[in-house]
C-alpha cells in the first residue's frame, strides 16, 4: 500500500470564505498525534449531511472502515441539533423519521463535535484517510488532516495531469468510476445514499487505483480525447451560434435601413406632390366607385331633364304619375282660360258692332 503514500495527493486548505457548514473556521482542528500505540493506518470515511439556514451542510451520519481489513468501525447517525431545513432525503437517505427513532433510542452522537471525536478514537495524524470529495467530509467534521487519498481527485489527476492546486477541468462520481473501473452498481435505490455502502466502495476504487496503475493511466488517456472532443464540439457549436447570430443581426440591419428608405421616400412623395394630387392618392378607391357611380347616374338624369334620385322604383313610378296629373289638370285649366278668354273677346266685339 505504498502508492497510497498522502504526499501524492493534496486538498486544499479550507478557507473562511468557502465553507458552506455550520462548523466555524475557528473551530478546525488538527488531527491530533497518537500519545500510545499507534491506530489504524487507512480508513475510509463517508458523511450524510442536511441542510441548515441559508442550506449550510451539517453531518448527519458518519461512517468509517478499516481499509485494510474491511471492518466496519462506525454506522451512527449524527444529531444535528440545529434545526434543519432541508433533510435532503432521495440523497442523503436521511429522513425526520430516521433521525427521530435514533435519537429516541440513544444511537446517535451529539453535533458535529461529538462525531469528530468518536472518528479519532480510530485514527491519528498518521492515518492514511480515504474518502472521495473528501474536503466535504472533512469540513462538516472540522478537520484538518495532512495525509489523505481522494478517490476523486485521483481520476481527475489522472485525466488532467498538468493541473496543479487549481480546480480540475472535470470531476468523476463515485457512482461513475466504480461502474467504469470495477463494472458494480451501486446507488441504484430511490431512498437515497447508504453511506456505508459508499464508504466501502470508496475503499474498493482507492485498492483497484494502487493494484492496477497502468489500467488507471490508459483510462485517464481515454477520458482526456473525450473530454478534448466534447470540449471541440462545444467551442463548434458557440461558434456556429455566434456567426448565426451575427447574420440575423446583420439581416434584420439591412431590413430596417430598408423600412427607413421606404419611409423616407414616403416621405418625400408626400411633400412634394401637389395638394389635389395629394387627395387623390388618399383617396379610398371604394369612395372613388361610389362616386363614379353618382357622376354616371347625374349625367343620365341630365340627358333625360330629369334629376337623378336614389328612391324606390314603385315611389318614383307613384311621384311620376301624380305628375302628370297635375300636368295634366294644369293644362286643362289653361285651356279652359284661354276659351274663357276667347269667348269674352268675342262678346266686347259684338256689343261695339252693335
Amino acid at each position: 500500500m505504498e502508492v497510497l503514500a498522502a504526499e501524492q495527493y493534496t486538498l486544499q486548505v479550507p478557507t473562511e470564505r468557502i465553507l458552506h457548514t455550520n462548523v466555524p473556521y475557528s473551530a478546525f482542528r488538527q488531527t491530533p498525534q497518537a500519545l500510545e500505540q499507534p491506530k489504524r493506518k487507512v480508513v475510509a470515511i463517508d458523511c450524510e449531511m442536511v441542510g441548515l439556514w441559508k442550506n449550510t451542510d451539517c453531518v448527519a451520519l458518519l461512517c468509517a472502515v478499516d481499509v485494510l481489513t474491511g471492518e466496519t468501525l462506525m454506522n451512527t447517525y449524527v444529531d444535528p441539533v440545529s434545526k434543519v431545513l432541508a433533510w435532503r432525503s432521495t440523497v442523503s437517505g436521511i429522513t425526520r423519521r430516521s433521525m427521530t427513532d435514533a435519537i429516541e433510542q440513544g444511537q446517535t452522537l451529539r453535533g458535529w463535535a461529538a462525531a469528530r471525536e468518536a472518528l479519532w478514537e480510530y485514527i491519528d495524524a498518521e492515518t492514511i484517510i480515504v474518502g472521495h470529495a473528501l474536503q466535504n467530509d472533512l469540513n462538516v467534521l472540522g478537520i484538518f488532516h495532512p495525509r489523505i487519498v481522494d478517490t476523486a481527485i485521483l481520476a481527475s489527476q489522472v485525466v488532467f495531469p498538468e493541473t496543479e492546486n487549481k480546480k480540475f477541468p472535470e470531476s468523476y462520481g463515485l457512482k461513475r468510476l466504480l461502474l467504469s473501473w470495477l463494472n458494480m452498481n451501486i446507488q441504484t435505490g430511490k431512498k437515497g445514499h447508504d453511506c456505508l455502502e459508499d464508504t466501502l466502495a470508496t475503499r474498493e476504487l482507492a485498492i483497484w487505483c494502487a493494484r492496477n496503475p497502468d489500467v488507471l493511466k490508459s483510462w485517464g488517456l481515454q477520458m482526456r480525447v473525450a473530454y478534448e472532443a466534447r470540449k471541440l464540439a462545444i467551442q463548434q457549436a458557440r461558434e456556429e451560434a455566434k456567426r448565426r447570430a451575427k447574420e440575423a443581426a446583420k439581416k434584420d440591419a439591412e431590413e430596417g435601413a430598408e423600412k427607413v428608405v421606404i419611409a423616407d421616400v414616403k416621405k418625400n412623395v408626400k411633400y412634394t406632390i401637389k395638394p389635389e394630387a395629394r387627395k387623390e392618392v388618399r383617396r379610398d378607391p371604394r369612395k372613388d366607385i361610389q362616386k363614379f357611380v353618382k357622376e354616371d347616374a347625374n349625367v343620365d338624369a341630365k340627358n333625360d331633364g330629369r334629376k337623378h334620385t336614389r328612391r324606390h322604383p314603385r315611389k318614383n313610378n307613384r311621384k311620376q304619375g301624380s305628375r302628370n296629373e297635375v300636368r295634366d289638370k294644369q293644362e286643362a285649366k289653361q285651356s279652359i282660360k284661354v276659351d274663357i278668354q276667347q269667348d269674352a273677346n268675342k262678346g266686347v266685339k259684338t256689343d261695339g258692332d252693335t
